[in-house]
């Protein structure tokens, strides 16, 4: 029979596993104004940009150094600008990107963040009530079995029994079967 894994292990070794993620991944991308970004366009210094909806994420031909909002700086070659809404979005961003030679990249958005925003929730309350409710039932493997018995029936043809005749001579086994 296999061993099951304990959910408080599997909790463990998840956050182990996100945290891990977290110190890898490392600092986030300085966010930039789109004023600036432009600036740096036209300098020459964006080697590429990745537009999405609401963001252009940015590559440097050469790291820079760039101001941190708690007051010190940051060097870093990536970089990450707010989209300006529809109604006052730039129309010439394209022409202009392509005239200082940037490589533009599109990414379409993935739905997989999205689907888990919504169903990973429920499936977590599920997971949770389903994981207490074995503990309540003793275990997996008695979803079915909560109403039957453990105890065993033995006929006579397996009943032990044990005479004086049997234990002559056990002091010892005499005063067992006397009490």
């Amino acid at each position: 029979m296999p061993q099951r894994i304990n959910p408080f292990t599997l909790v463990f070794l998840l956050l182990l596993g996100y945290l891990a993620y977290t110190a890898f991944t490392g600092p986030p991308a300085p966010t930039l104004s789109y004023t600036e970004f432009r600036e740096l366009v036209r300098q020459g210094k964006v080697a590429e940009v990745t537009l999405e909806e609401t963001r252009i994420l940015g590559l440097l031909k050469e790291p820079e150094r760039f101001p941190t909002p708690q007051g010190g700086s940051q060097v870093a070659r990536r970089f990450a600008v707010p989209l300006p809404p529809a109604q006052v979005a730039d129309p010439e961003l394209l022409r202009f990107l392509e005239e200082n030679s940037v490589r533009i990249v599109t990414k379409t958005p993935s739905l997989w963040p999205q689907f888990l925003l919504y169903v990973g929730p429920t499936l977590l309350l599920i997971l949770f009530f389903w994981f207490f409710f074995l503990r309540a039932q003793g275990g997996a493997g008695q979803v079915m079995q909560f109403g039957q018995s453990r105890a065993r029936l033995y006929g006579k043809e397996k009943r032990v029994s044990t005479t004086f005749k049997d234990v002559a001579g056990h002091q010892e086994a005499k005063r067992e079967l006397m009490e």
